[in-house]
């Protein structure tokens, strides 16, 4: 089944490069079209030379990719005001490179994928039946008669659905399968079929995008004007373009780097960007892991915990959102002394309930408390049922924040951690398990981090002794030569590394890969690079950086050997 589905796949998108999709080619009256397929607007000679960012530049590579399962729940809430149809309990969940879950490397299609987007085609199609006419209003006792009303469903929904303009031959199979649908039948039968039909789509289930030449550029093409407003919409809201982006793209304005940047500052002041924003710093954070089994922590040690656990994630995700939306430094983030709680994590972190119920702004101890190193949600998820985890601390500040190579432990050794000894402290007893020169190789690289963190213990809450003795929180950053370093305590860590050249980079990087989809490869360097020029222009501003990606090459463009990409 997944060959056929494949087969389908490449048959479908092939057949679209002979003139039926974005203006490659012409209409069914062989009038040539411009890159929107529809409406007024330039087309690709009109458009500005793509910006140089190197010499020579290029956008990198880029490949076909599916919908992950948050876009298609997204998408689909979208489509149908409000209604997921039940898609995400139905689809499988997605899988990971590094931090992201929109790393194409990954998105491939499985046959359990097969079989769930056949379930949820079916879901999908029968709650837009159910509100069919108020998602594409049509009257079966005007002159097309059922099957008008069919043709006005397949061009108007189908122009949301595949998030771009329907061709004429498009909506004519459309109608044919409404037809054979209705045979024997009703109207709302054959509605069905065609609904499924379209929910089934390549169009639909991946993010297409072909492009249009640029004269005199054999080696590039620039994404069309709907191309780069679905791209726009998928980067910053995870879900399809609205109203205002969809006539953005029929009127020609997004066929310069400026145009693009407006909309995406108009974009980012939209509620929507919540949703888009969040999900990148959920993932790049591990937000989730807090629910997951890695927040789960001894009762009998630490009692209660559990109930807080859902509101250690509510704080992290308040904090994260209007750090970004009402502030968007970079050091903010790290280095912030206070955090949104309620009357619960009031006595988790040792401060006054709030007066109002909900997350409240408080302040906390700035001798103690900077920024997401220091908030429950990563000091309990990075750590044991029973102690903390100098070692799965560290090393998220190592490769989350400073971008560090992903390493393993050496074949045959146990990762396992150290019983609790009432008498030792957890540095001492990962400092005694760690000391042959076989271990230290790597945990010289991020021990030494995650001591700083050791005031703390397995859910979060400040120390001063640690098996029976005071907390040594000294550590250093040894592996990066710009941030390299002795520190003391959370707070001259969270501070160093918000004045480190390399986790400024690591975030400029980690944006990119997420815009692109893809890992970072060497053929990004130039972009890359001015992207962090534009980051440090900016104060370090994170809202800045994210319009940058927007007029990036890998964004705006790709090049012509390339498939359909992100």
């Amino acid at each position: 089944m997944k060959r056929w589905f494949m087969g389908f796949l490449v048959l479908t998108i092939g057949g679209a490069c002979t003139g039926e999709i974005n203006g490659r080619g012409t209409d069914n009256s062989g009038t040539p079209r411009n890159d929107t397929g529809a409406g007024p607007g330039p087309g690709p000679a009109n458009a500005v030379a793509p910006p140089k960012i190197g010499d020579p530049w290029n956008p990198g590579s880029s490949s076909l990719r599916r919908l992950t399962k948050f876009e298609y729940v997204n998408t689909v809430t979208a489509l149908l005001q409000g209604d997921d149809a039940g898609t995400a309990a139905i689809l499988p969940d997605d899988d990971f490179a590094g931090a992201f879950d929109t790393n194409s490397g990954v998105l491939e299609v499985s046959d359990q994928h097969i079989e769930k987007y056949v379930l949820a085609a079916d879901a999908v199609a029968a709650a837009a039946l159910l509100k069919i006419d108020r998602l594409a209003p049509c009257d079966q006792n005007a002159a097309g008669g059922a099957e008008g009303c069919a043709r006005v469903v397949a061009k108007t929904f189908g122009r949301r659905v595949f998030r771009r303009p329907v061709t004429d031959d498009e909506v004519s199979r459309l109608v044919t399968i409404y037809r054979a649908g209705a045979a024997g039948a009703t109207h709302a039968e054959g509605l069905r079929w065609l609904l499924k039909e379209m929910f089934q789509s390549p169009y639909f289930l991946y993010h297409i995008q072909l492009g249009v030449q640029i004269p005199g550029e054999p080696r590039l093409v620039r994404l069309s004007h709907h191309e780069l407003a679905s791209r726009l919409s998928y980067f910053l809201w995870a879900s399809l373009p609205d109203d205002a982006l969809f006539a953005a793209a029929d009127q020609g304005l997004l066929g310069t780097a400026d145009q693009v940047a407006r909309q995406a500052r108009q974009m980012l002041a939209d509620p929507r960007a919540r949703q888009g924003v969040g999900h990148f710093f959920d993932q790049w954070l591990d937000a989730s892991a807090i629910a997951g089994t890695r927040g789960v922590k001894l009762p009998g040690v630490y009692n209660g915990f559990d109930a807080l656990r859902p509101d250690l994630r509510t704080e992290l995700a308040t904090f994260v959102e209007r750090t970004f939306f009402d502030n968007g430094r970079f050091e903010t983030l790290l280095t912030a002394p206070y955090s949104f709680v309620n009357a619960r994590l009031a006595t988790l972190y040792g401060v006054a309930a709030p007066a109002q119920p909900g997350f409240t702004r408080v302040e906390l101890d700035p001798r103690q408390r900077a920024g997401i190193l220091t908030q429950g949600a990563f000091l309990a998820a990075h750590a044991h049922p029973d102690q903390s985890s100098p070692v799965l601390r560290g090393n998220f500040v190592r490769e989350r924040l400073l971008c560090g190579s992903a390493l393993q432990p050496p074949p045959g050794v146990a990762a396992n951690p150290p019983m609790v000894d009432p008498n030792q402290s957890a540095r001492q007893q990962i400092e005694t398990l760690t000391s042959g020169a076989t271990c230290q190789a790597c945990h010289q690289l991020f021990n030494p981090i995650g001591f700083a963190l050791e005031n703390f213990d397995a859910v979060g809450r400040w120390r001063t002794t640690d098996g029976g003795k005071p907390v040594n929180a000294s550590g250093q950053i040894v592996e990066f030569p710009t941030t390299a370093g002795p520190f003391n305590g959370p707070v001259e860590l969270a501070q160093k590394l918000a004045q480190s050249p390399d986790a400024r980079s690591c975030v400029v990087e980690q944006f990119y890969q997420y815009a692109a989809s893809r890992w970072k490869t060497d053929t990004d360097g130039d972009t890359v690079a001015w992207l962090a020029r534009k980051f440090a222009d900016s104060q370090q501003d994170m809202r800045e950086l994210v319009i940058a990606a927007t007029v990036t090459p890998a964004f705006q463009f790709k090049l012509a050997a390339d498939g359909g990409s992100k």
